[in-house]
């Protein structure tokens, strides 16, 4: 049973706040970030300067350095084929990270952002602007990365048999071809590696007829619903519902809850929105922040409307104040924690901020769904009418195991 019931049923027993779990999330989901990879980085490049003076130890220490930037080169063009056939299909483009480097959007921005992820890991999060026959073109974007791959690999083998070899391109250029083809057969190996899917399971998924490519081709479909101004509350339930079908414990999971959960919400059914924001934050804790801080964002807006403790809810906050979540979202939970505090002047000048950028952005349905959320935060902050005070035991707070900050 959920800790959130706003139903005003009683429980068995005492119910624990559910920003306590949504922290502890937080905290996994912190720790699967890893630390930042940019430290590697720089000593591998430092590499190339340094193997130059070691006179006769130059090829081993330039051998040390490949070990890092051969990852990390093959993954940037693996990426990149990904975000070309993206713009080539007129995707939504929203994320672009490589290494400890990330490329956000943010409306209509972009910035710069620096990335924690395990190792040399990198992605690419488009979603498609029209909802009808885009099976084609998902598929083609998702085996774009392998693709690739194989092209750069094979155009340096045709240089290296066509063109005079050095020494230097006798020890790399074998080494980078070979590593360019296995790049692009493991990513098309259809595996699930814990919440997230290879480019050849994604790829079978989408061309399936079981439920589990109709739930595949509906979560796609969701999204272009939303690029076509379609507020979540108008989202087709039947789509909801395949979409939610056939649950595989991966990111598409957390997801798909996420999305029935704007859905509800939009819609005013509150009480059934809550189990669904519950189970997709519950489901992060294998996600790095990078995919997932949005949703710990929206649990603290939510849940501290609800009678959340604001405490717990300004720790949540805290912790992703860096990470990547929307302005509007971050504007809104930011409102909706200070109105909980009692600032209602903060919380009216904050909410008035999400408006003004919900308003900008007249091409996304989500936005304005967002933009009349804001509005009742406005609205409430603007009362007359006493706030009602949260008081929550501090018992809550230590409930929950010790949390650490995140770096």
């Amino acid at each position: 049973m959920s800790a959130f019931d706003v139903s005003g049923q009683s429980n068995d027993f005492t119910p624990i706040d559910p920003l306590v779990n949504v922290l502890r999330t937080l905290e996994i989901s912190a720790r699967s970030s890893g630390r930042s990879s940019m430290p590697i980085i720089v000593a591998a490049v430092l590499t190339l300067p340094l193997g130059a003076m070691m006179g006769p130890y130059a090829p081993f220490v330039w051998i040390c350095g490949a070990v890092v930037l051969y990852p990390l080169l093959l993954t940037t063009i693996h990426e990149l084929g990904h975000l070309a056939a993206a713009w080539v299909a007129d995707f939504h483009i929203s994320l672009f990270v490589v290494g400890p480097l990330a490329i956000i959007r943010n409306g209509r921005s972009f910035r710069l952002a620096h990335s924690r992820t395990k190792g040399i890991a990198g992605g690419v999060v488009a979603v498609p602007n029209n909802p009808d026959n885009q099976t084609g073109w998902l598929v083609a974007y998702v085996a774009s990365g392998a693709v690739a791959n194989l092209m750069s690999g094979t155009v340096v083998l045709v240089a290296y048999l066509v063109f005079p070899t050095t020494p230097l391109s006798q020890l790399f250029v074998p080494v980078f071809v070979a590593f360019s083809f296995v790049t692009a057969l493991i990513a098309l190996v259809p595996l699930q590696v814990g919440a997230f899917a290879t480019d050849g399971r994604i790829i079978i998924d989408l061309l399936r007829a079981e439920p589990q490519g109709e739930r595949m081709r509906a979560y796609w479909r969701l999204f272009a619903l939303e690029r076509q101004k379609q507020r979540p509350r108008d989202w087709d339930t039947a789509t909801l519902t395949t979409a939610l079908s056939a649950a595989d414990g991966s990111v598409f999971d957390a997801s798909a809850w996420f999305m029935s959960y704007l859905h509800h919400l939009d819609a005013g059914r509150e009480d059934i929105a809550a189990s669904f924001i519950e189970r997709a934050v519950a489901s992060l804790n294998r996600v790095p922040l990078l995919f997932s801080a949005e949703y710990f964002a929206e649990a603290a807006y939510f849940f501290v409307q609800h009678g959340s403790d604001p405490v717990l809810a300004r720790d949540i906050l805290r912790r992703i104040e860096r990470a990547n979540v929307d302005d509007i979202t971050r504007f809104r939970a930011e409102a909706a924690v200070l109105l909980a505090e009692g600032n209602t002047m903060h919380a009216s000048q904050t909410a008035q901020r999400a408006i003004t950028l919900a308003e900008e952005r007249s091409d996304s349905g989500i936005a304005l769904a967002e933009r009349d959320l804001a509005l009742c935060l406005l609205t409430r902050a603007n009362s007359t009418e006493p706030l009602p005070q949260i008081s929550q035991s501090r018992s809550v707070l230590d409930s929950h195991v010790a949390i650490t900050p995140i770096a």
